[in-house]
Order: structure tokens, then C-alpha cells, then sequence
């Protein structure tokens, strides 16, 4: 649900999960009016990035897995570690990359001033001169305001505030800084109070932010071959380790592409990844139990395979051939995302 909320989190350039800037002149000032309803709406946010704090320190100590990938620049704000302009590129691309190139104006514009070989009217001339993508900076018609985000204003009355040459740099420091810090730095706080319920972040200073990922994610680089199939999971009740349909069950998930792999993961056990250390470290451990049709006139090749998620079990029809078996479970593991059966 967080990850489908768009005005709490929105997707990072990785495909990670960033928070959406909440403005902080609404968030720090009196509530009156319009901007009441507008503060009660932040307020509601914040609680949930506290919720969410608490969710992923308990994934972690119980270990299990969420598929709610925070961005790295989140993890650095919440663990109060040092940022710089490239760090908007891992959140969205192309602004990181225009901040990149008019940073690139003002390096120049202070070369041009710094030039003692230039008399005034060279330096005035050149600086006249300065394009980014072939336009001045005055014909980009930006403004004080960050971008994307027109009623979040980088100084008072920035609207009205044109870019120029000889602010530009100004405009590029407050669009990094109201970027990765000013309009996150509310919910990094609430998320780390909520965090903070279960154990203390200062224990996972140790670690990158793609470290911390896996210990509530999963690695998603375990390996699916046959071999590591069969000897993780378990067969029971009608299935046994000869049985020709547990063995046809192997071949057909090892033959999965990711996208499927996801999908069967999600069906069997309710999250799309494996924990950190792949299937061995699954608990309870995925078993395959022979599920027996419940009316007379049924076959076991004319119904679909069935879960019980709270316990990893995959209930399986012993159907006739493994072309049969791969049909019924790649349906199933499908068209059931959001259901399970309980028996």
C-alpha cells in the first residue's frame, strides 16, 4: 500500500522508493484556513513514515522480507549522512543531469571572473555568452521555486525570482539541499522514531544502504537451478522426493524468468522475494503437499493448484504430465496474486 500511495513515495531513477517532498513553509507554519487542511494531510503522511519505520525494523529482526526497496539517498537523510549534487541523479535522472550541466555554467562563469587576463568588458562579454543546451540562462525561464514542485519556493516570493547567470549557483545549491534534505527531512525523522520503537539505528551504521536493503528486501540473486530446488524444497503429504510430479515441479521453476519468479513467490508466500540467503533460509520451509480433488466427478488435471501462505505450502494436483503442471501453476501463480486458500 505505501508503494501504491504516489504522494508518499514515488519511484527513484533505480526503481527504489524516495518520499514525495512534503513543503516544509506548510509544514512549520500556523495552521489557519486552506493550509490547515493542508497540515492535517502532512501530519497524516508523517504518521505513516513512522509506521513504516516500525514495519521494516521488525522485518528485519524477524526476518522477514518486504518488497518496499528504500532509495539510497532516503537511508543517507535518515542515517544523517553527508550528500552531494549527484546524489539527485540517483532520484531523477534528467534533473540530476541539468543540475550537473549548469553547474558546469557556473564553474565556467567563475573561471571568466577569476581571469586576470581579462579586461572588464572581455569578462562582461563572455558572460553574455554562457549557454546551457544552447540558451542563456535568463531564456530557461526558471525560477526560485523547485522543480516539479511550483508551490515549493527555494527563497521568499520565489516565483517572482528569475535564474540568472549570477545566481545560478545559488539556485542550484538550495534545489540539492530543499531536494534531499529541507522536504525529506520530516519524513526521515518520523521514520526513524518509528524505526527507533524496535532498535536503534545507530546499529546498522555499519552498513550501505544496499546492505540494509537485503536484510529486509532479500538479495534477489538466489539461485534457482535445480539442484538448490530440490534440496530446499520439501515434499509431503502424497509427494515424495521420486515423485514424478515433485520432479516436474522442480524442472518447471527452474526454467522461471524473474518476472515469474517474482509472481510465484508472491503466490506461495506472500512477498516476492526470498530472504537474505535465498530458499534454505525460507521459514517454514516451501512444501509441495499433493492436493486431492473434493468432488467425485474431478480429476486432478481439471483444477488449479492452491496455496497456504502463513506456512509456504503449495498444494499441488498430481496432474498427468509436466506440460499440464506448468500450464495450471503459471495460471494460477497469476491470476492469484491477491488470494490464497486456507485448508
Amino acid at each position: 500500500e505505501f508503494a501504491k500511495n504516489e504522494t508518499i513515495l514515488r519511484r527513484a531513477v533505480d526503481g527504489t522508493y524516495f518520499p514525495v517532498p512534503v513543503n516544509p513553509n506548510v509544514l512549520h507554519s500556523q495552521p489557519r484556513g486552506g493550509r490547515q487542511e493542508r497540515s492535517k494531510e502532512i501530519e497524516r503522511k508523517l504518521k505513516l513514515f513512522r509506521c513504516l519505520g516500525t514495519m521494516i525494523a521488525k522485518a528485519i529482526t524477524d526476518e522477514r522480507t518486504i518488497d518496499l526497496p528504500l532509495s539510497e539517498v532516503f537511508w543517507k537523510a535518515v542515517l544523517n549522512r553527508p550528500m552531494t549534487i549527484y546524489d539527485v541523479c540517483k532520484i531523477d535522472k534528467e534533473l540530476g543531469e541539468t543540475l550537473l550541466g549548469l553547474q558546469e555554467v557556473v564553474n565556467e562563469r567563475r573561471r571568466i571572473e577569476a581571469d586576470s587576463t581579462m579586461t572588464h568588458a572581455e569578462k562582461t562579454e563572455a558572460l553574455k555568452g554562457l549557454k546551457f543546451r544552447n540558451a542563456s540562462i535568463e531564456d530557461l525561464c526558471l525560477d526560485f521555486t523547485l522543480p516539479g514542485f511550483p508551490d515549493i519556493h527555494l527563497i521568499e516570493n520565489g516565483p517572482d525570482m528569475p535564474v540568472t547567470v549570477s545566481n545560478l549557483d545559488q539556485y542550484i545549491n538550495l534545489t540539492v539541499r530543499y531536494l534531499l534534505s529541507e522536504t525529506i527531512k520530516a519524513q526521515a525523522f518520523h521514520f526513524r522514531r518509528g524505526f527507533e520503537r524496535v532498535f536503534t539505528l545507530s546499529s546498522l551504521r555499519l552498513f550501505s544502504a544496499s546492505e540494509i536493503e537485503k536484510l529486509y528486501c532479500g538479495a534477489g540473486l538466489e539461485k534457482w537451478d535445480k539442484q538448490t530446488l530440490f534440496e530446499n524444497i520439501v515434499p509431503a503429504h502424497g509427494f515424495t522426493a521420486t515423485s514424478q510430479t515433485f520432479l516436474n515441479l522442480v524442472e518447471v521453476m527452474s526454467e522461471f524468468n524473474e518476472s515469474e519468479r517474482r509472481q510465484f513467490l508472491k503466490f506461495i508466500t506472500g512477498s516476492p522475494r526470498l530472504p537474505l540467503g535465498g530458499f534454505k533460509n525460507l521459514n517454514p520451509k516451501l512444501t509441495a503437499v499433493k492436493k486431492i480433488p473434493q468432488r467425485s466427478w474431478e480429476k486432478p488435471d481439471m483444477i488449479l493448484p492452491s496455496v497456504m501462505t502463513c506456512q509456504n505450502y503449495l498444494k499441488l494436483p498430481d496432474y498427468s504430465s509436466i506440460e499440464l503442471l506448468r500450464a495450471r501453476v503459471t495460471y494460477a501463480m497469476k491470476e492469484g496474486q491477491n488470494s490464497f486458500s486456507l485448508s
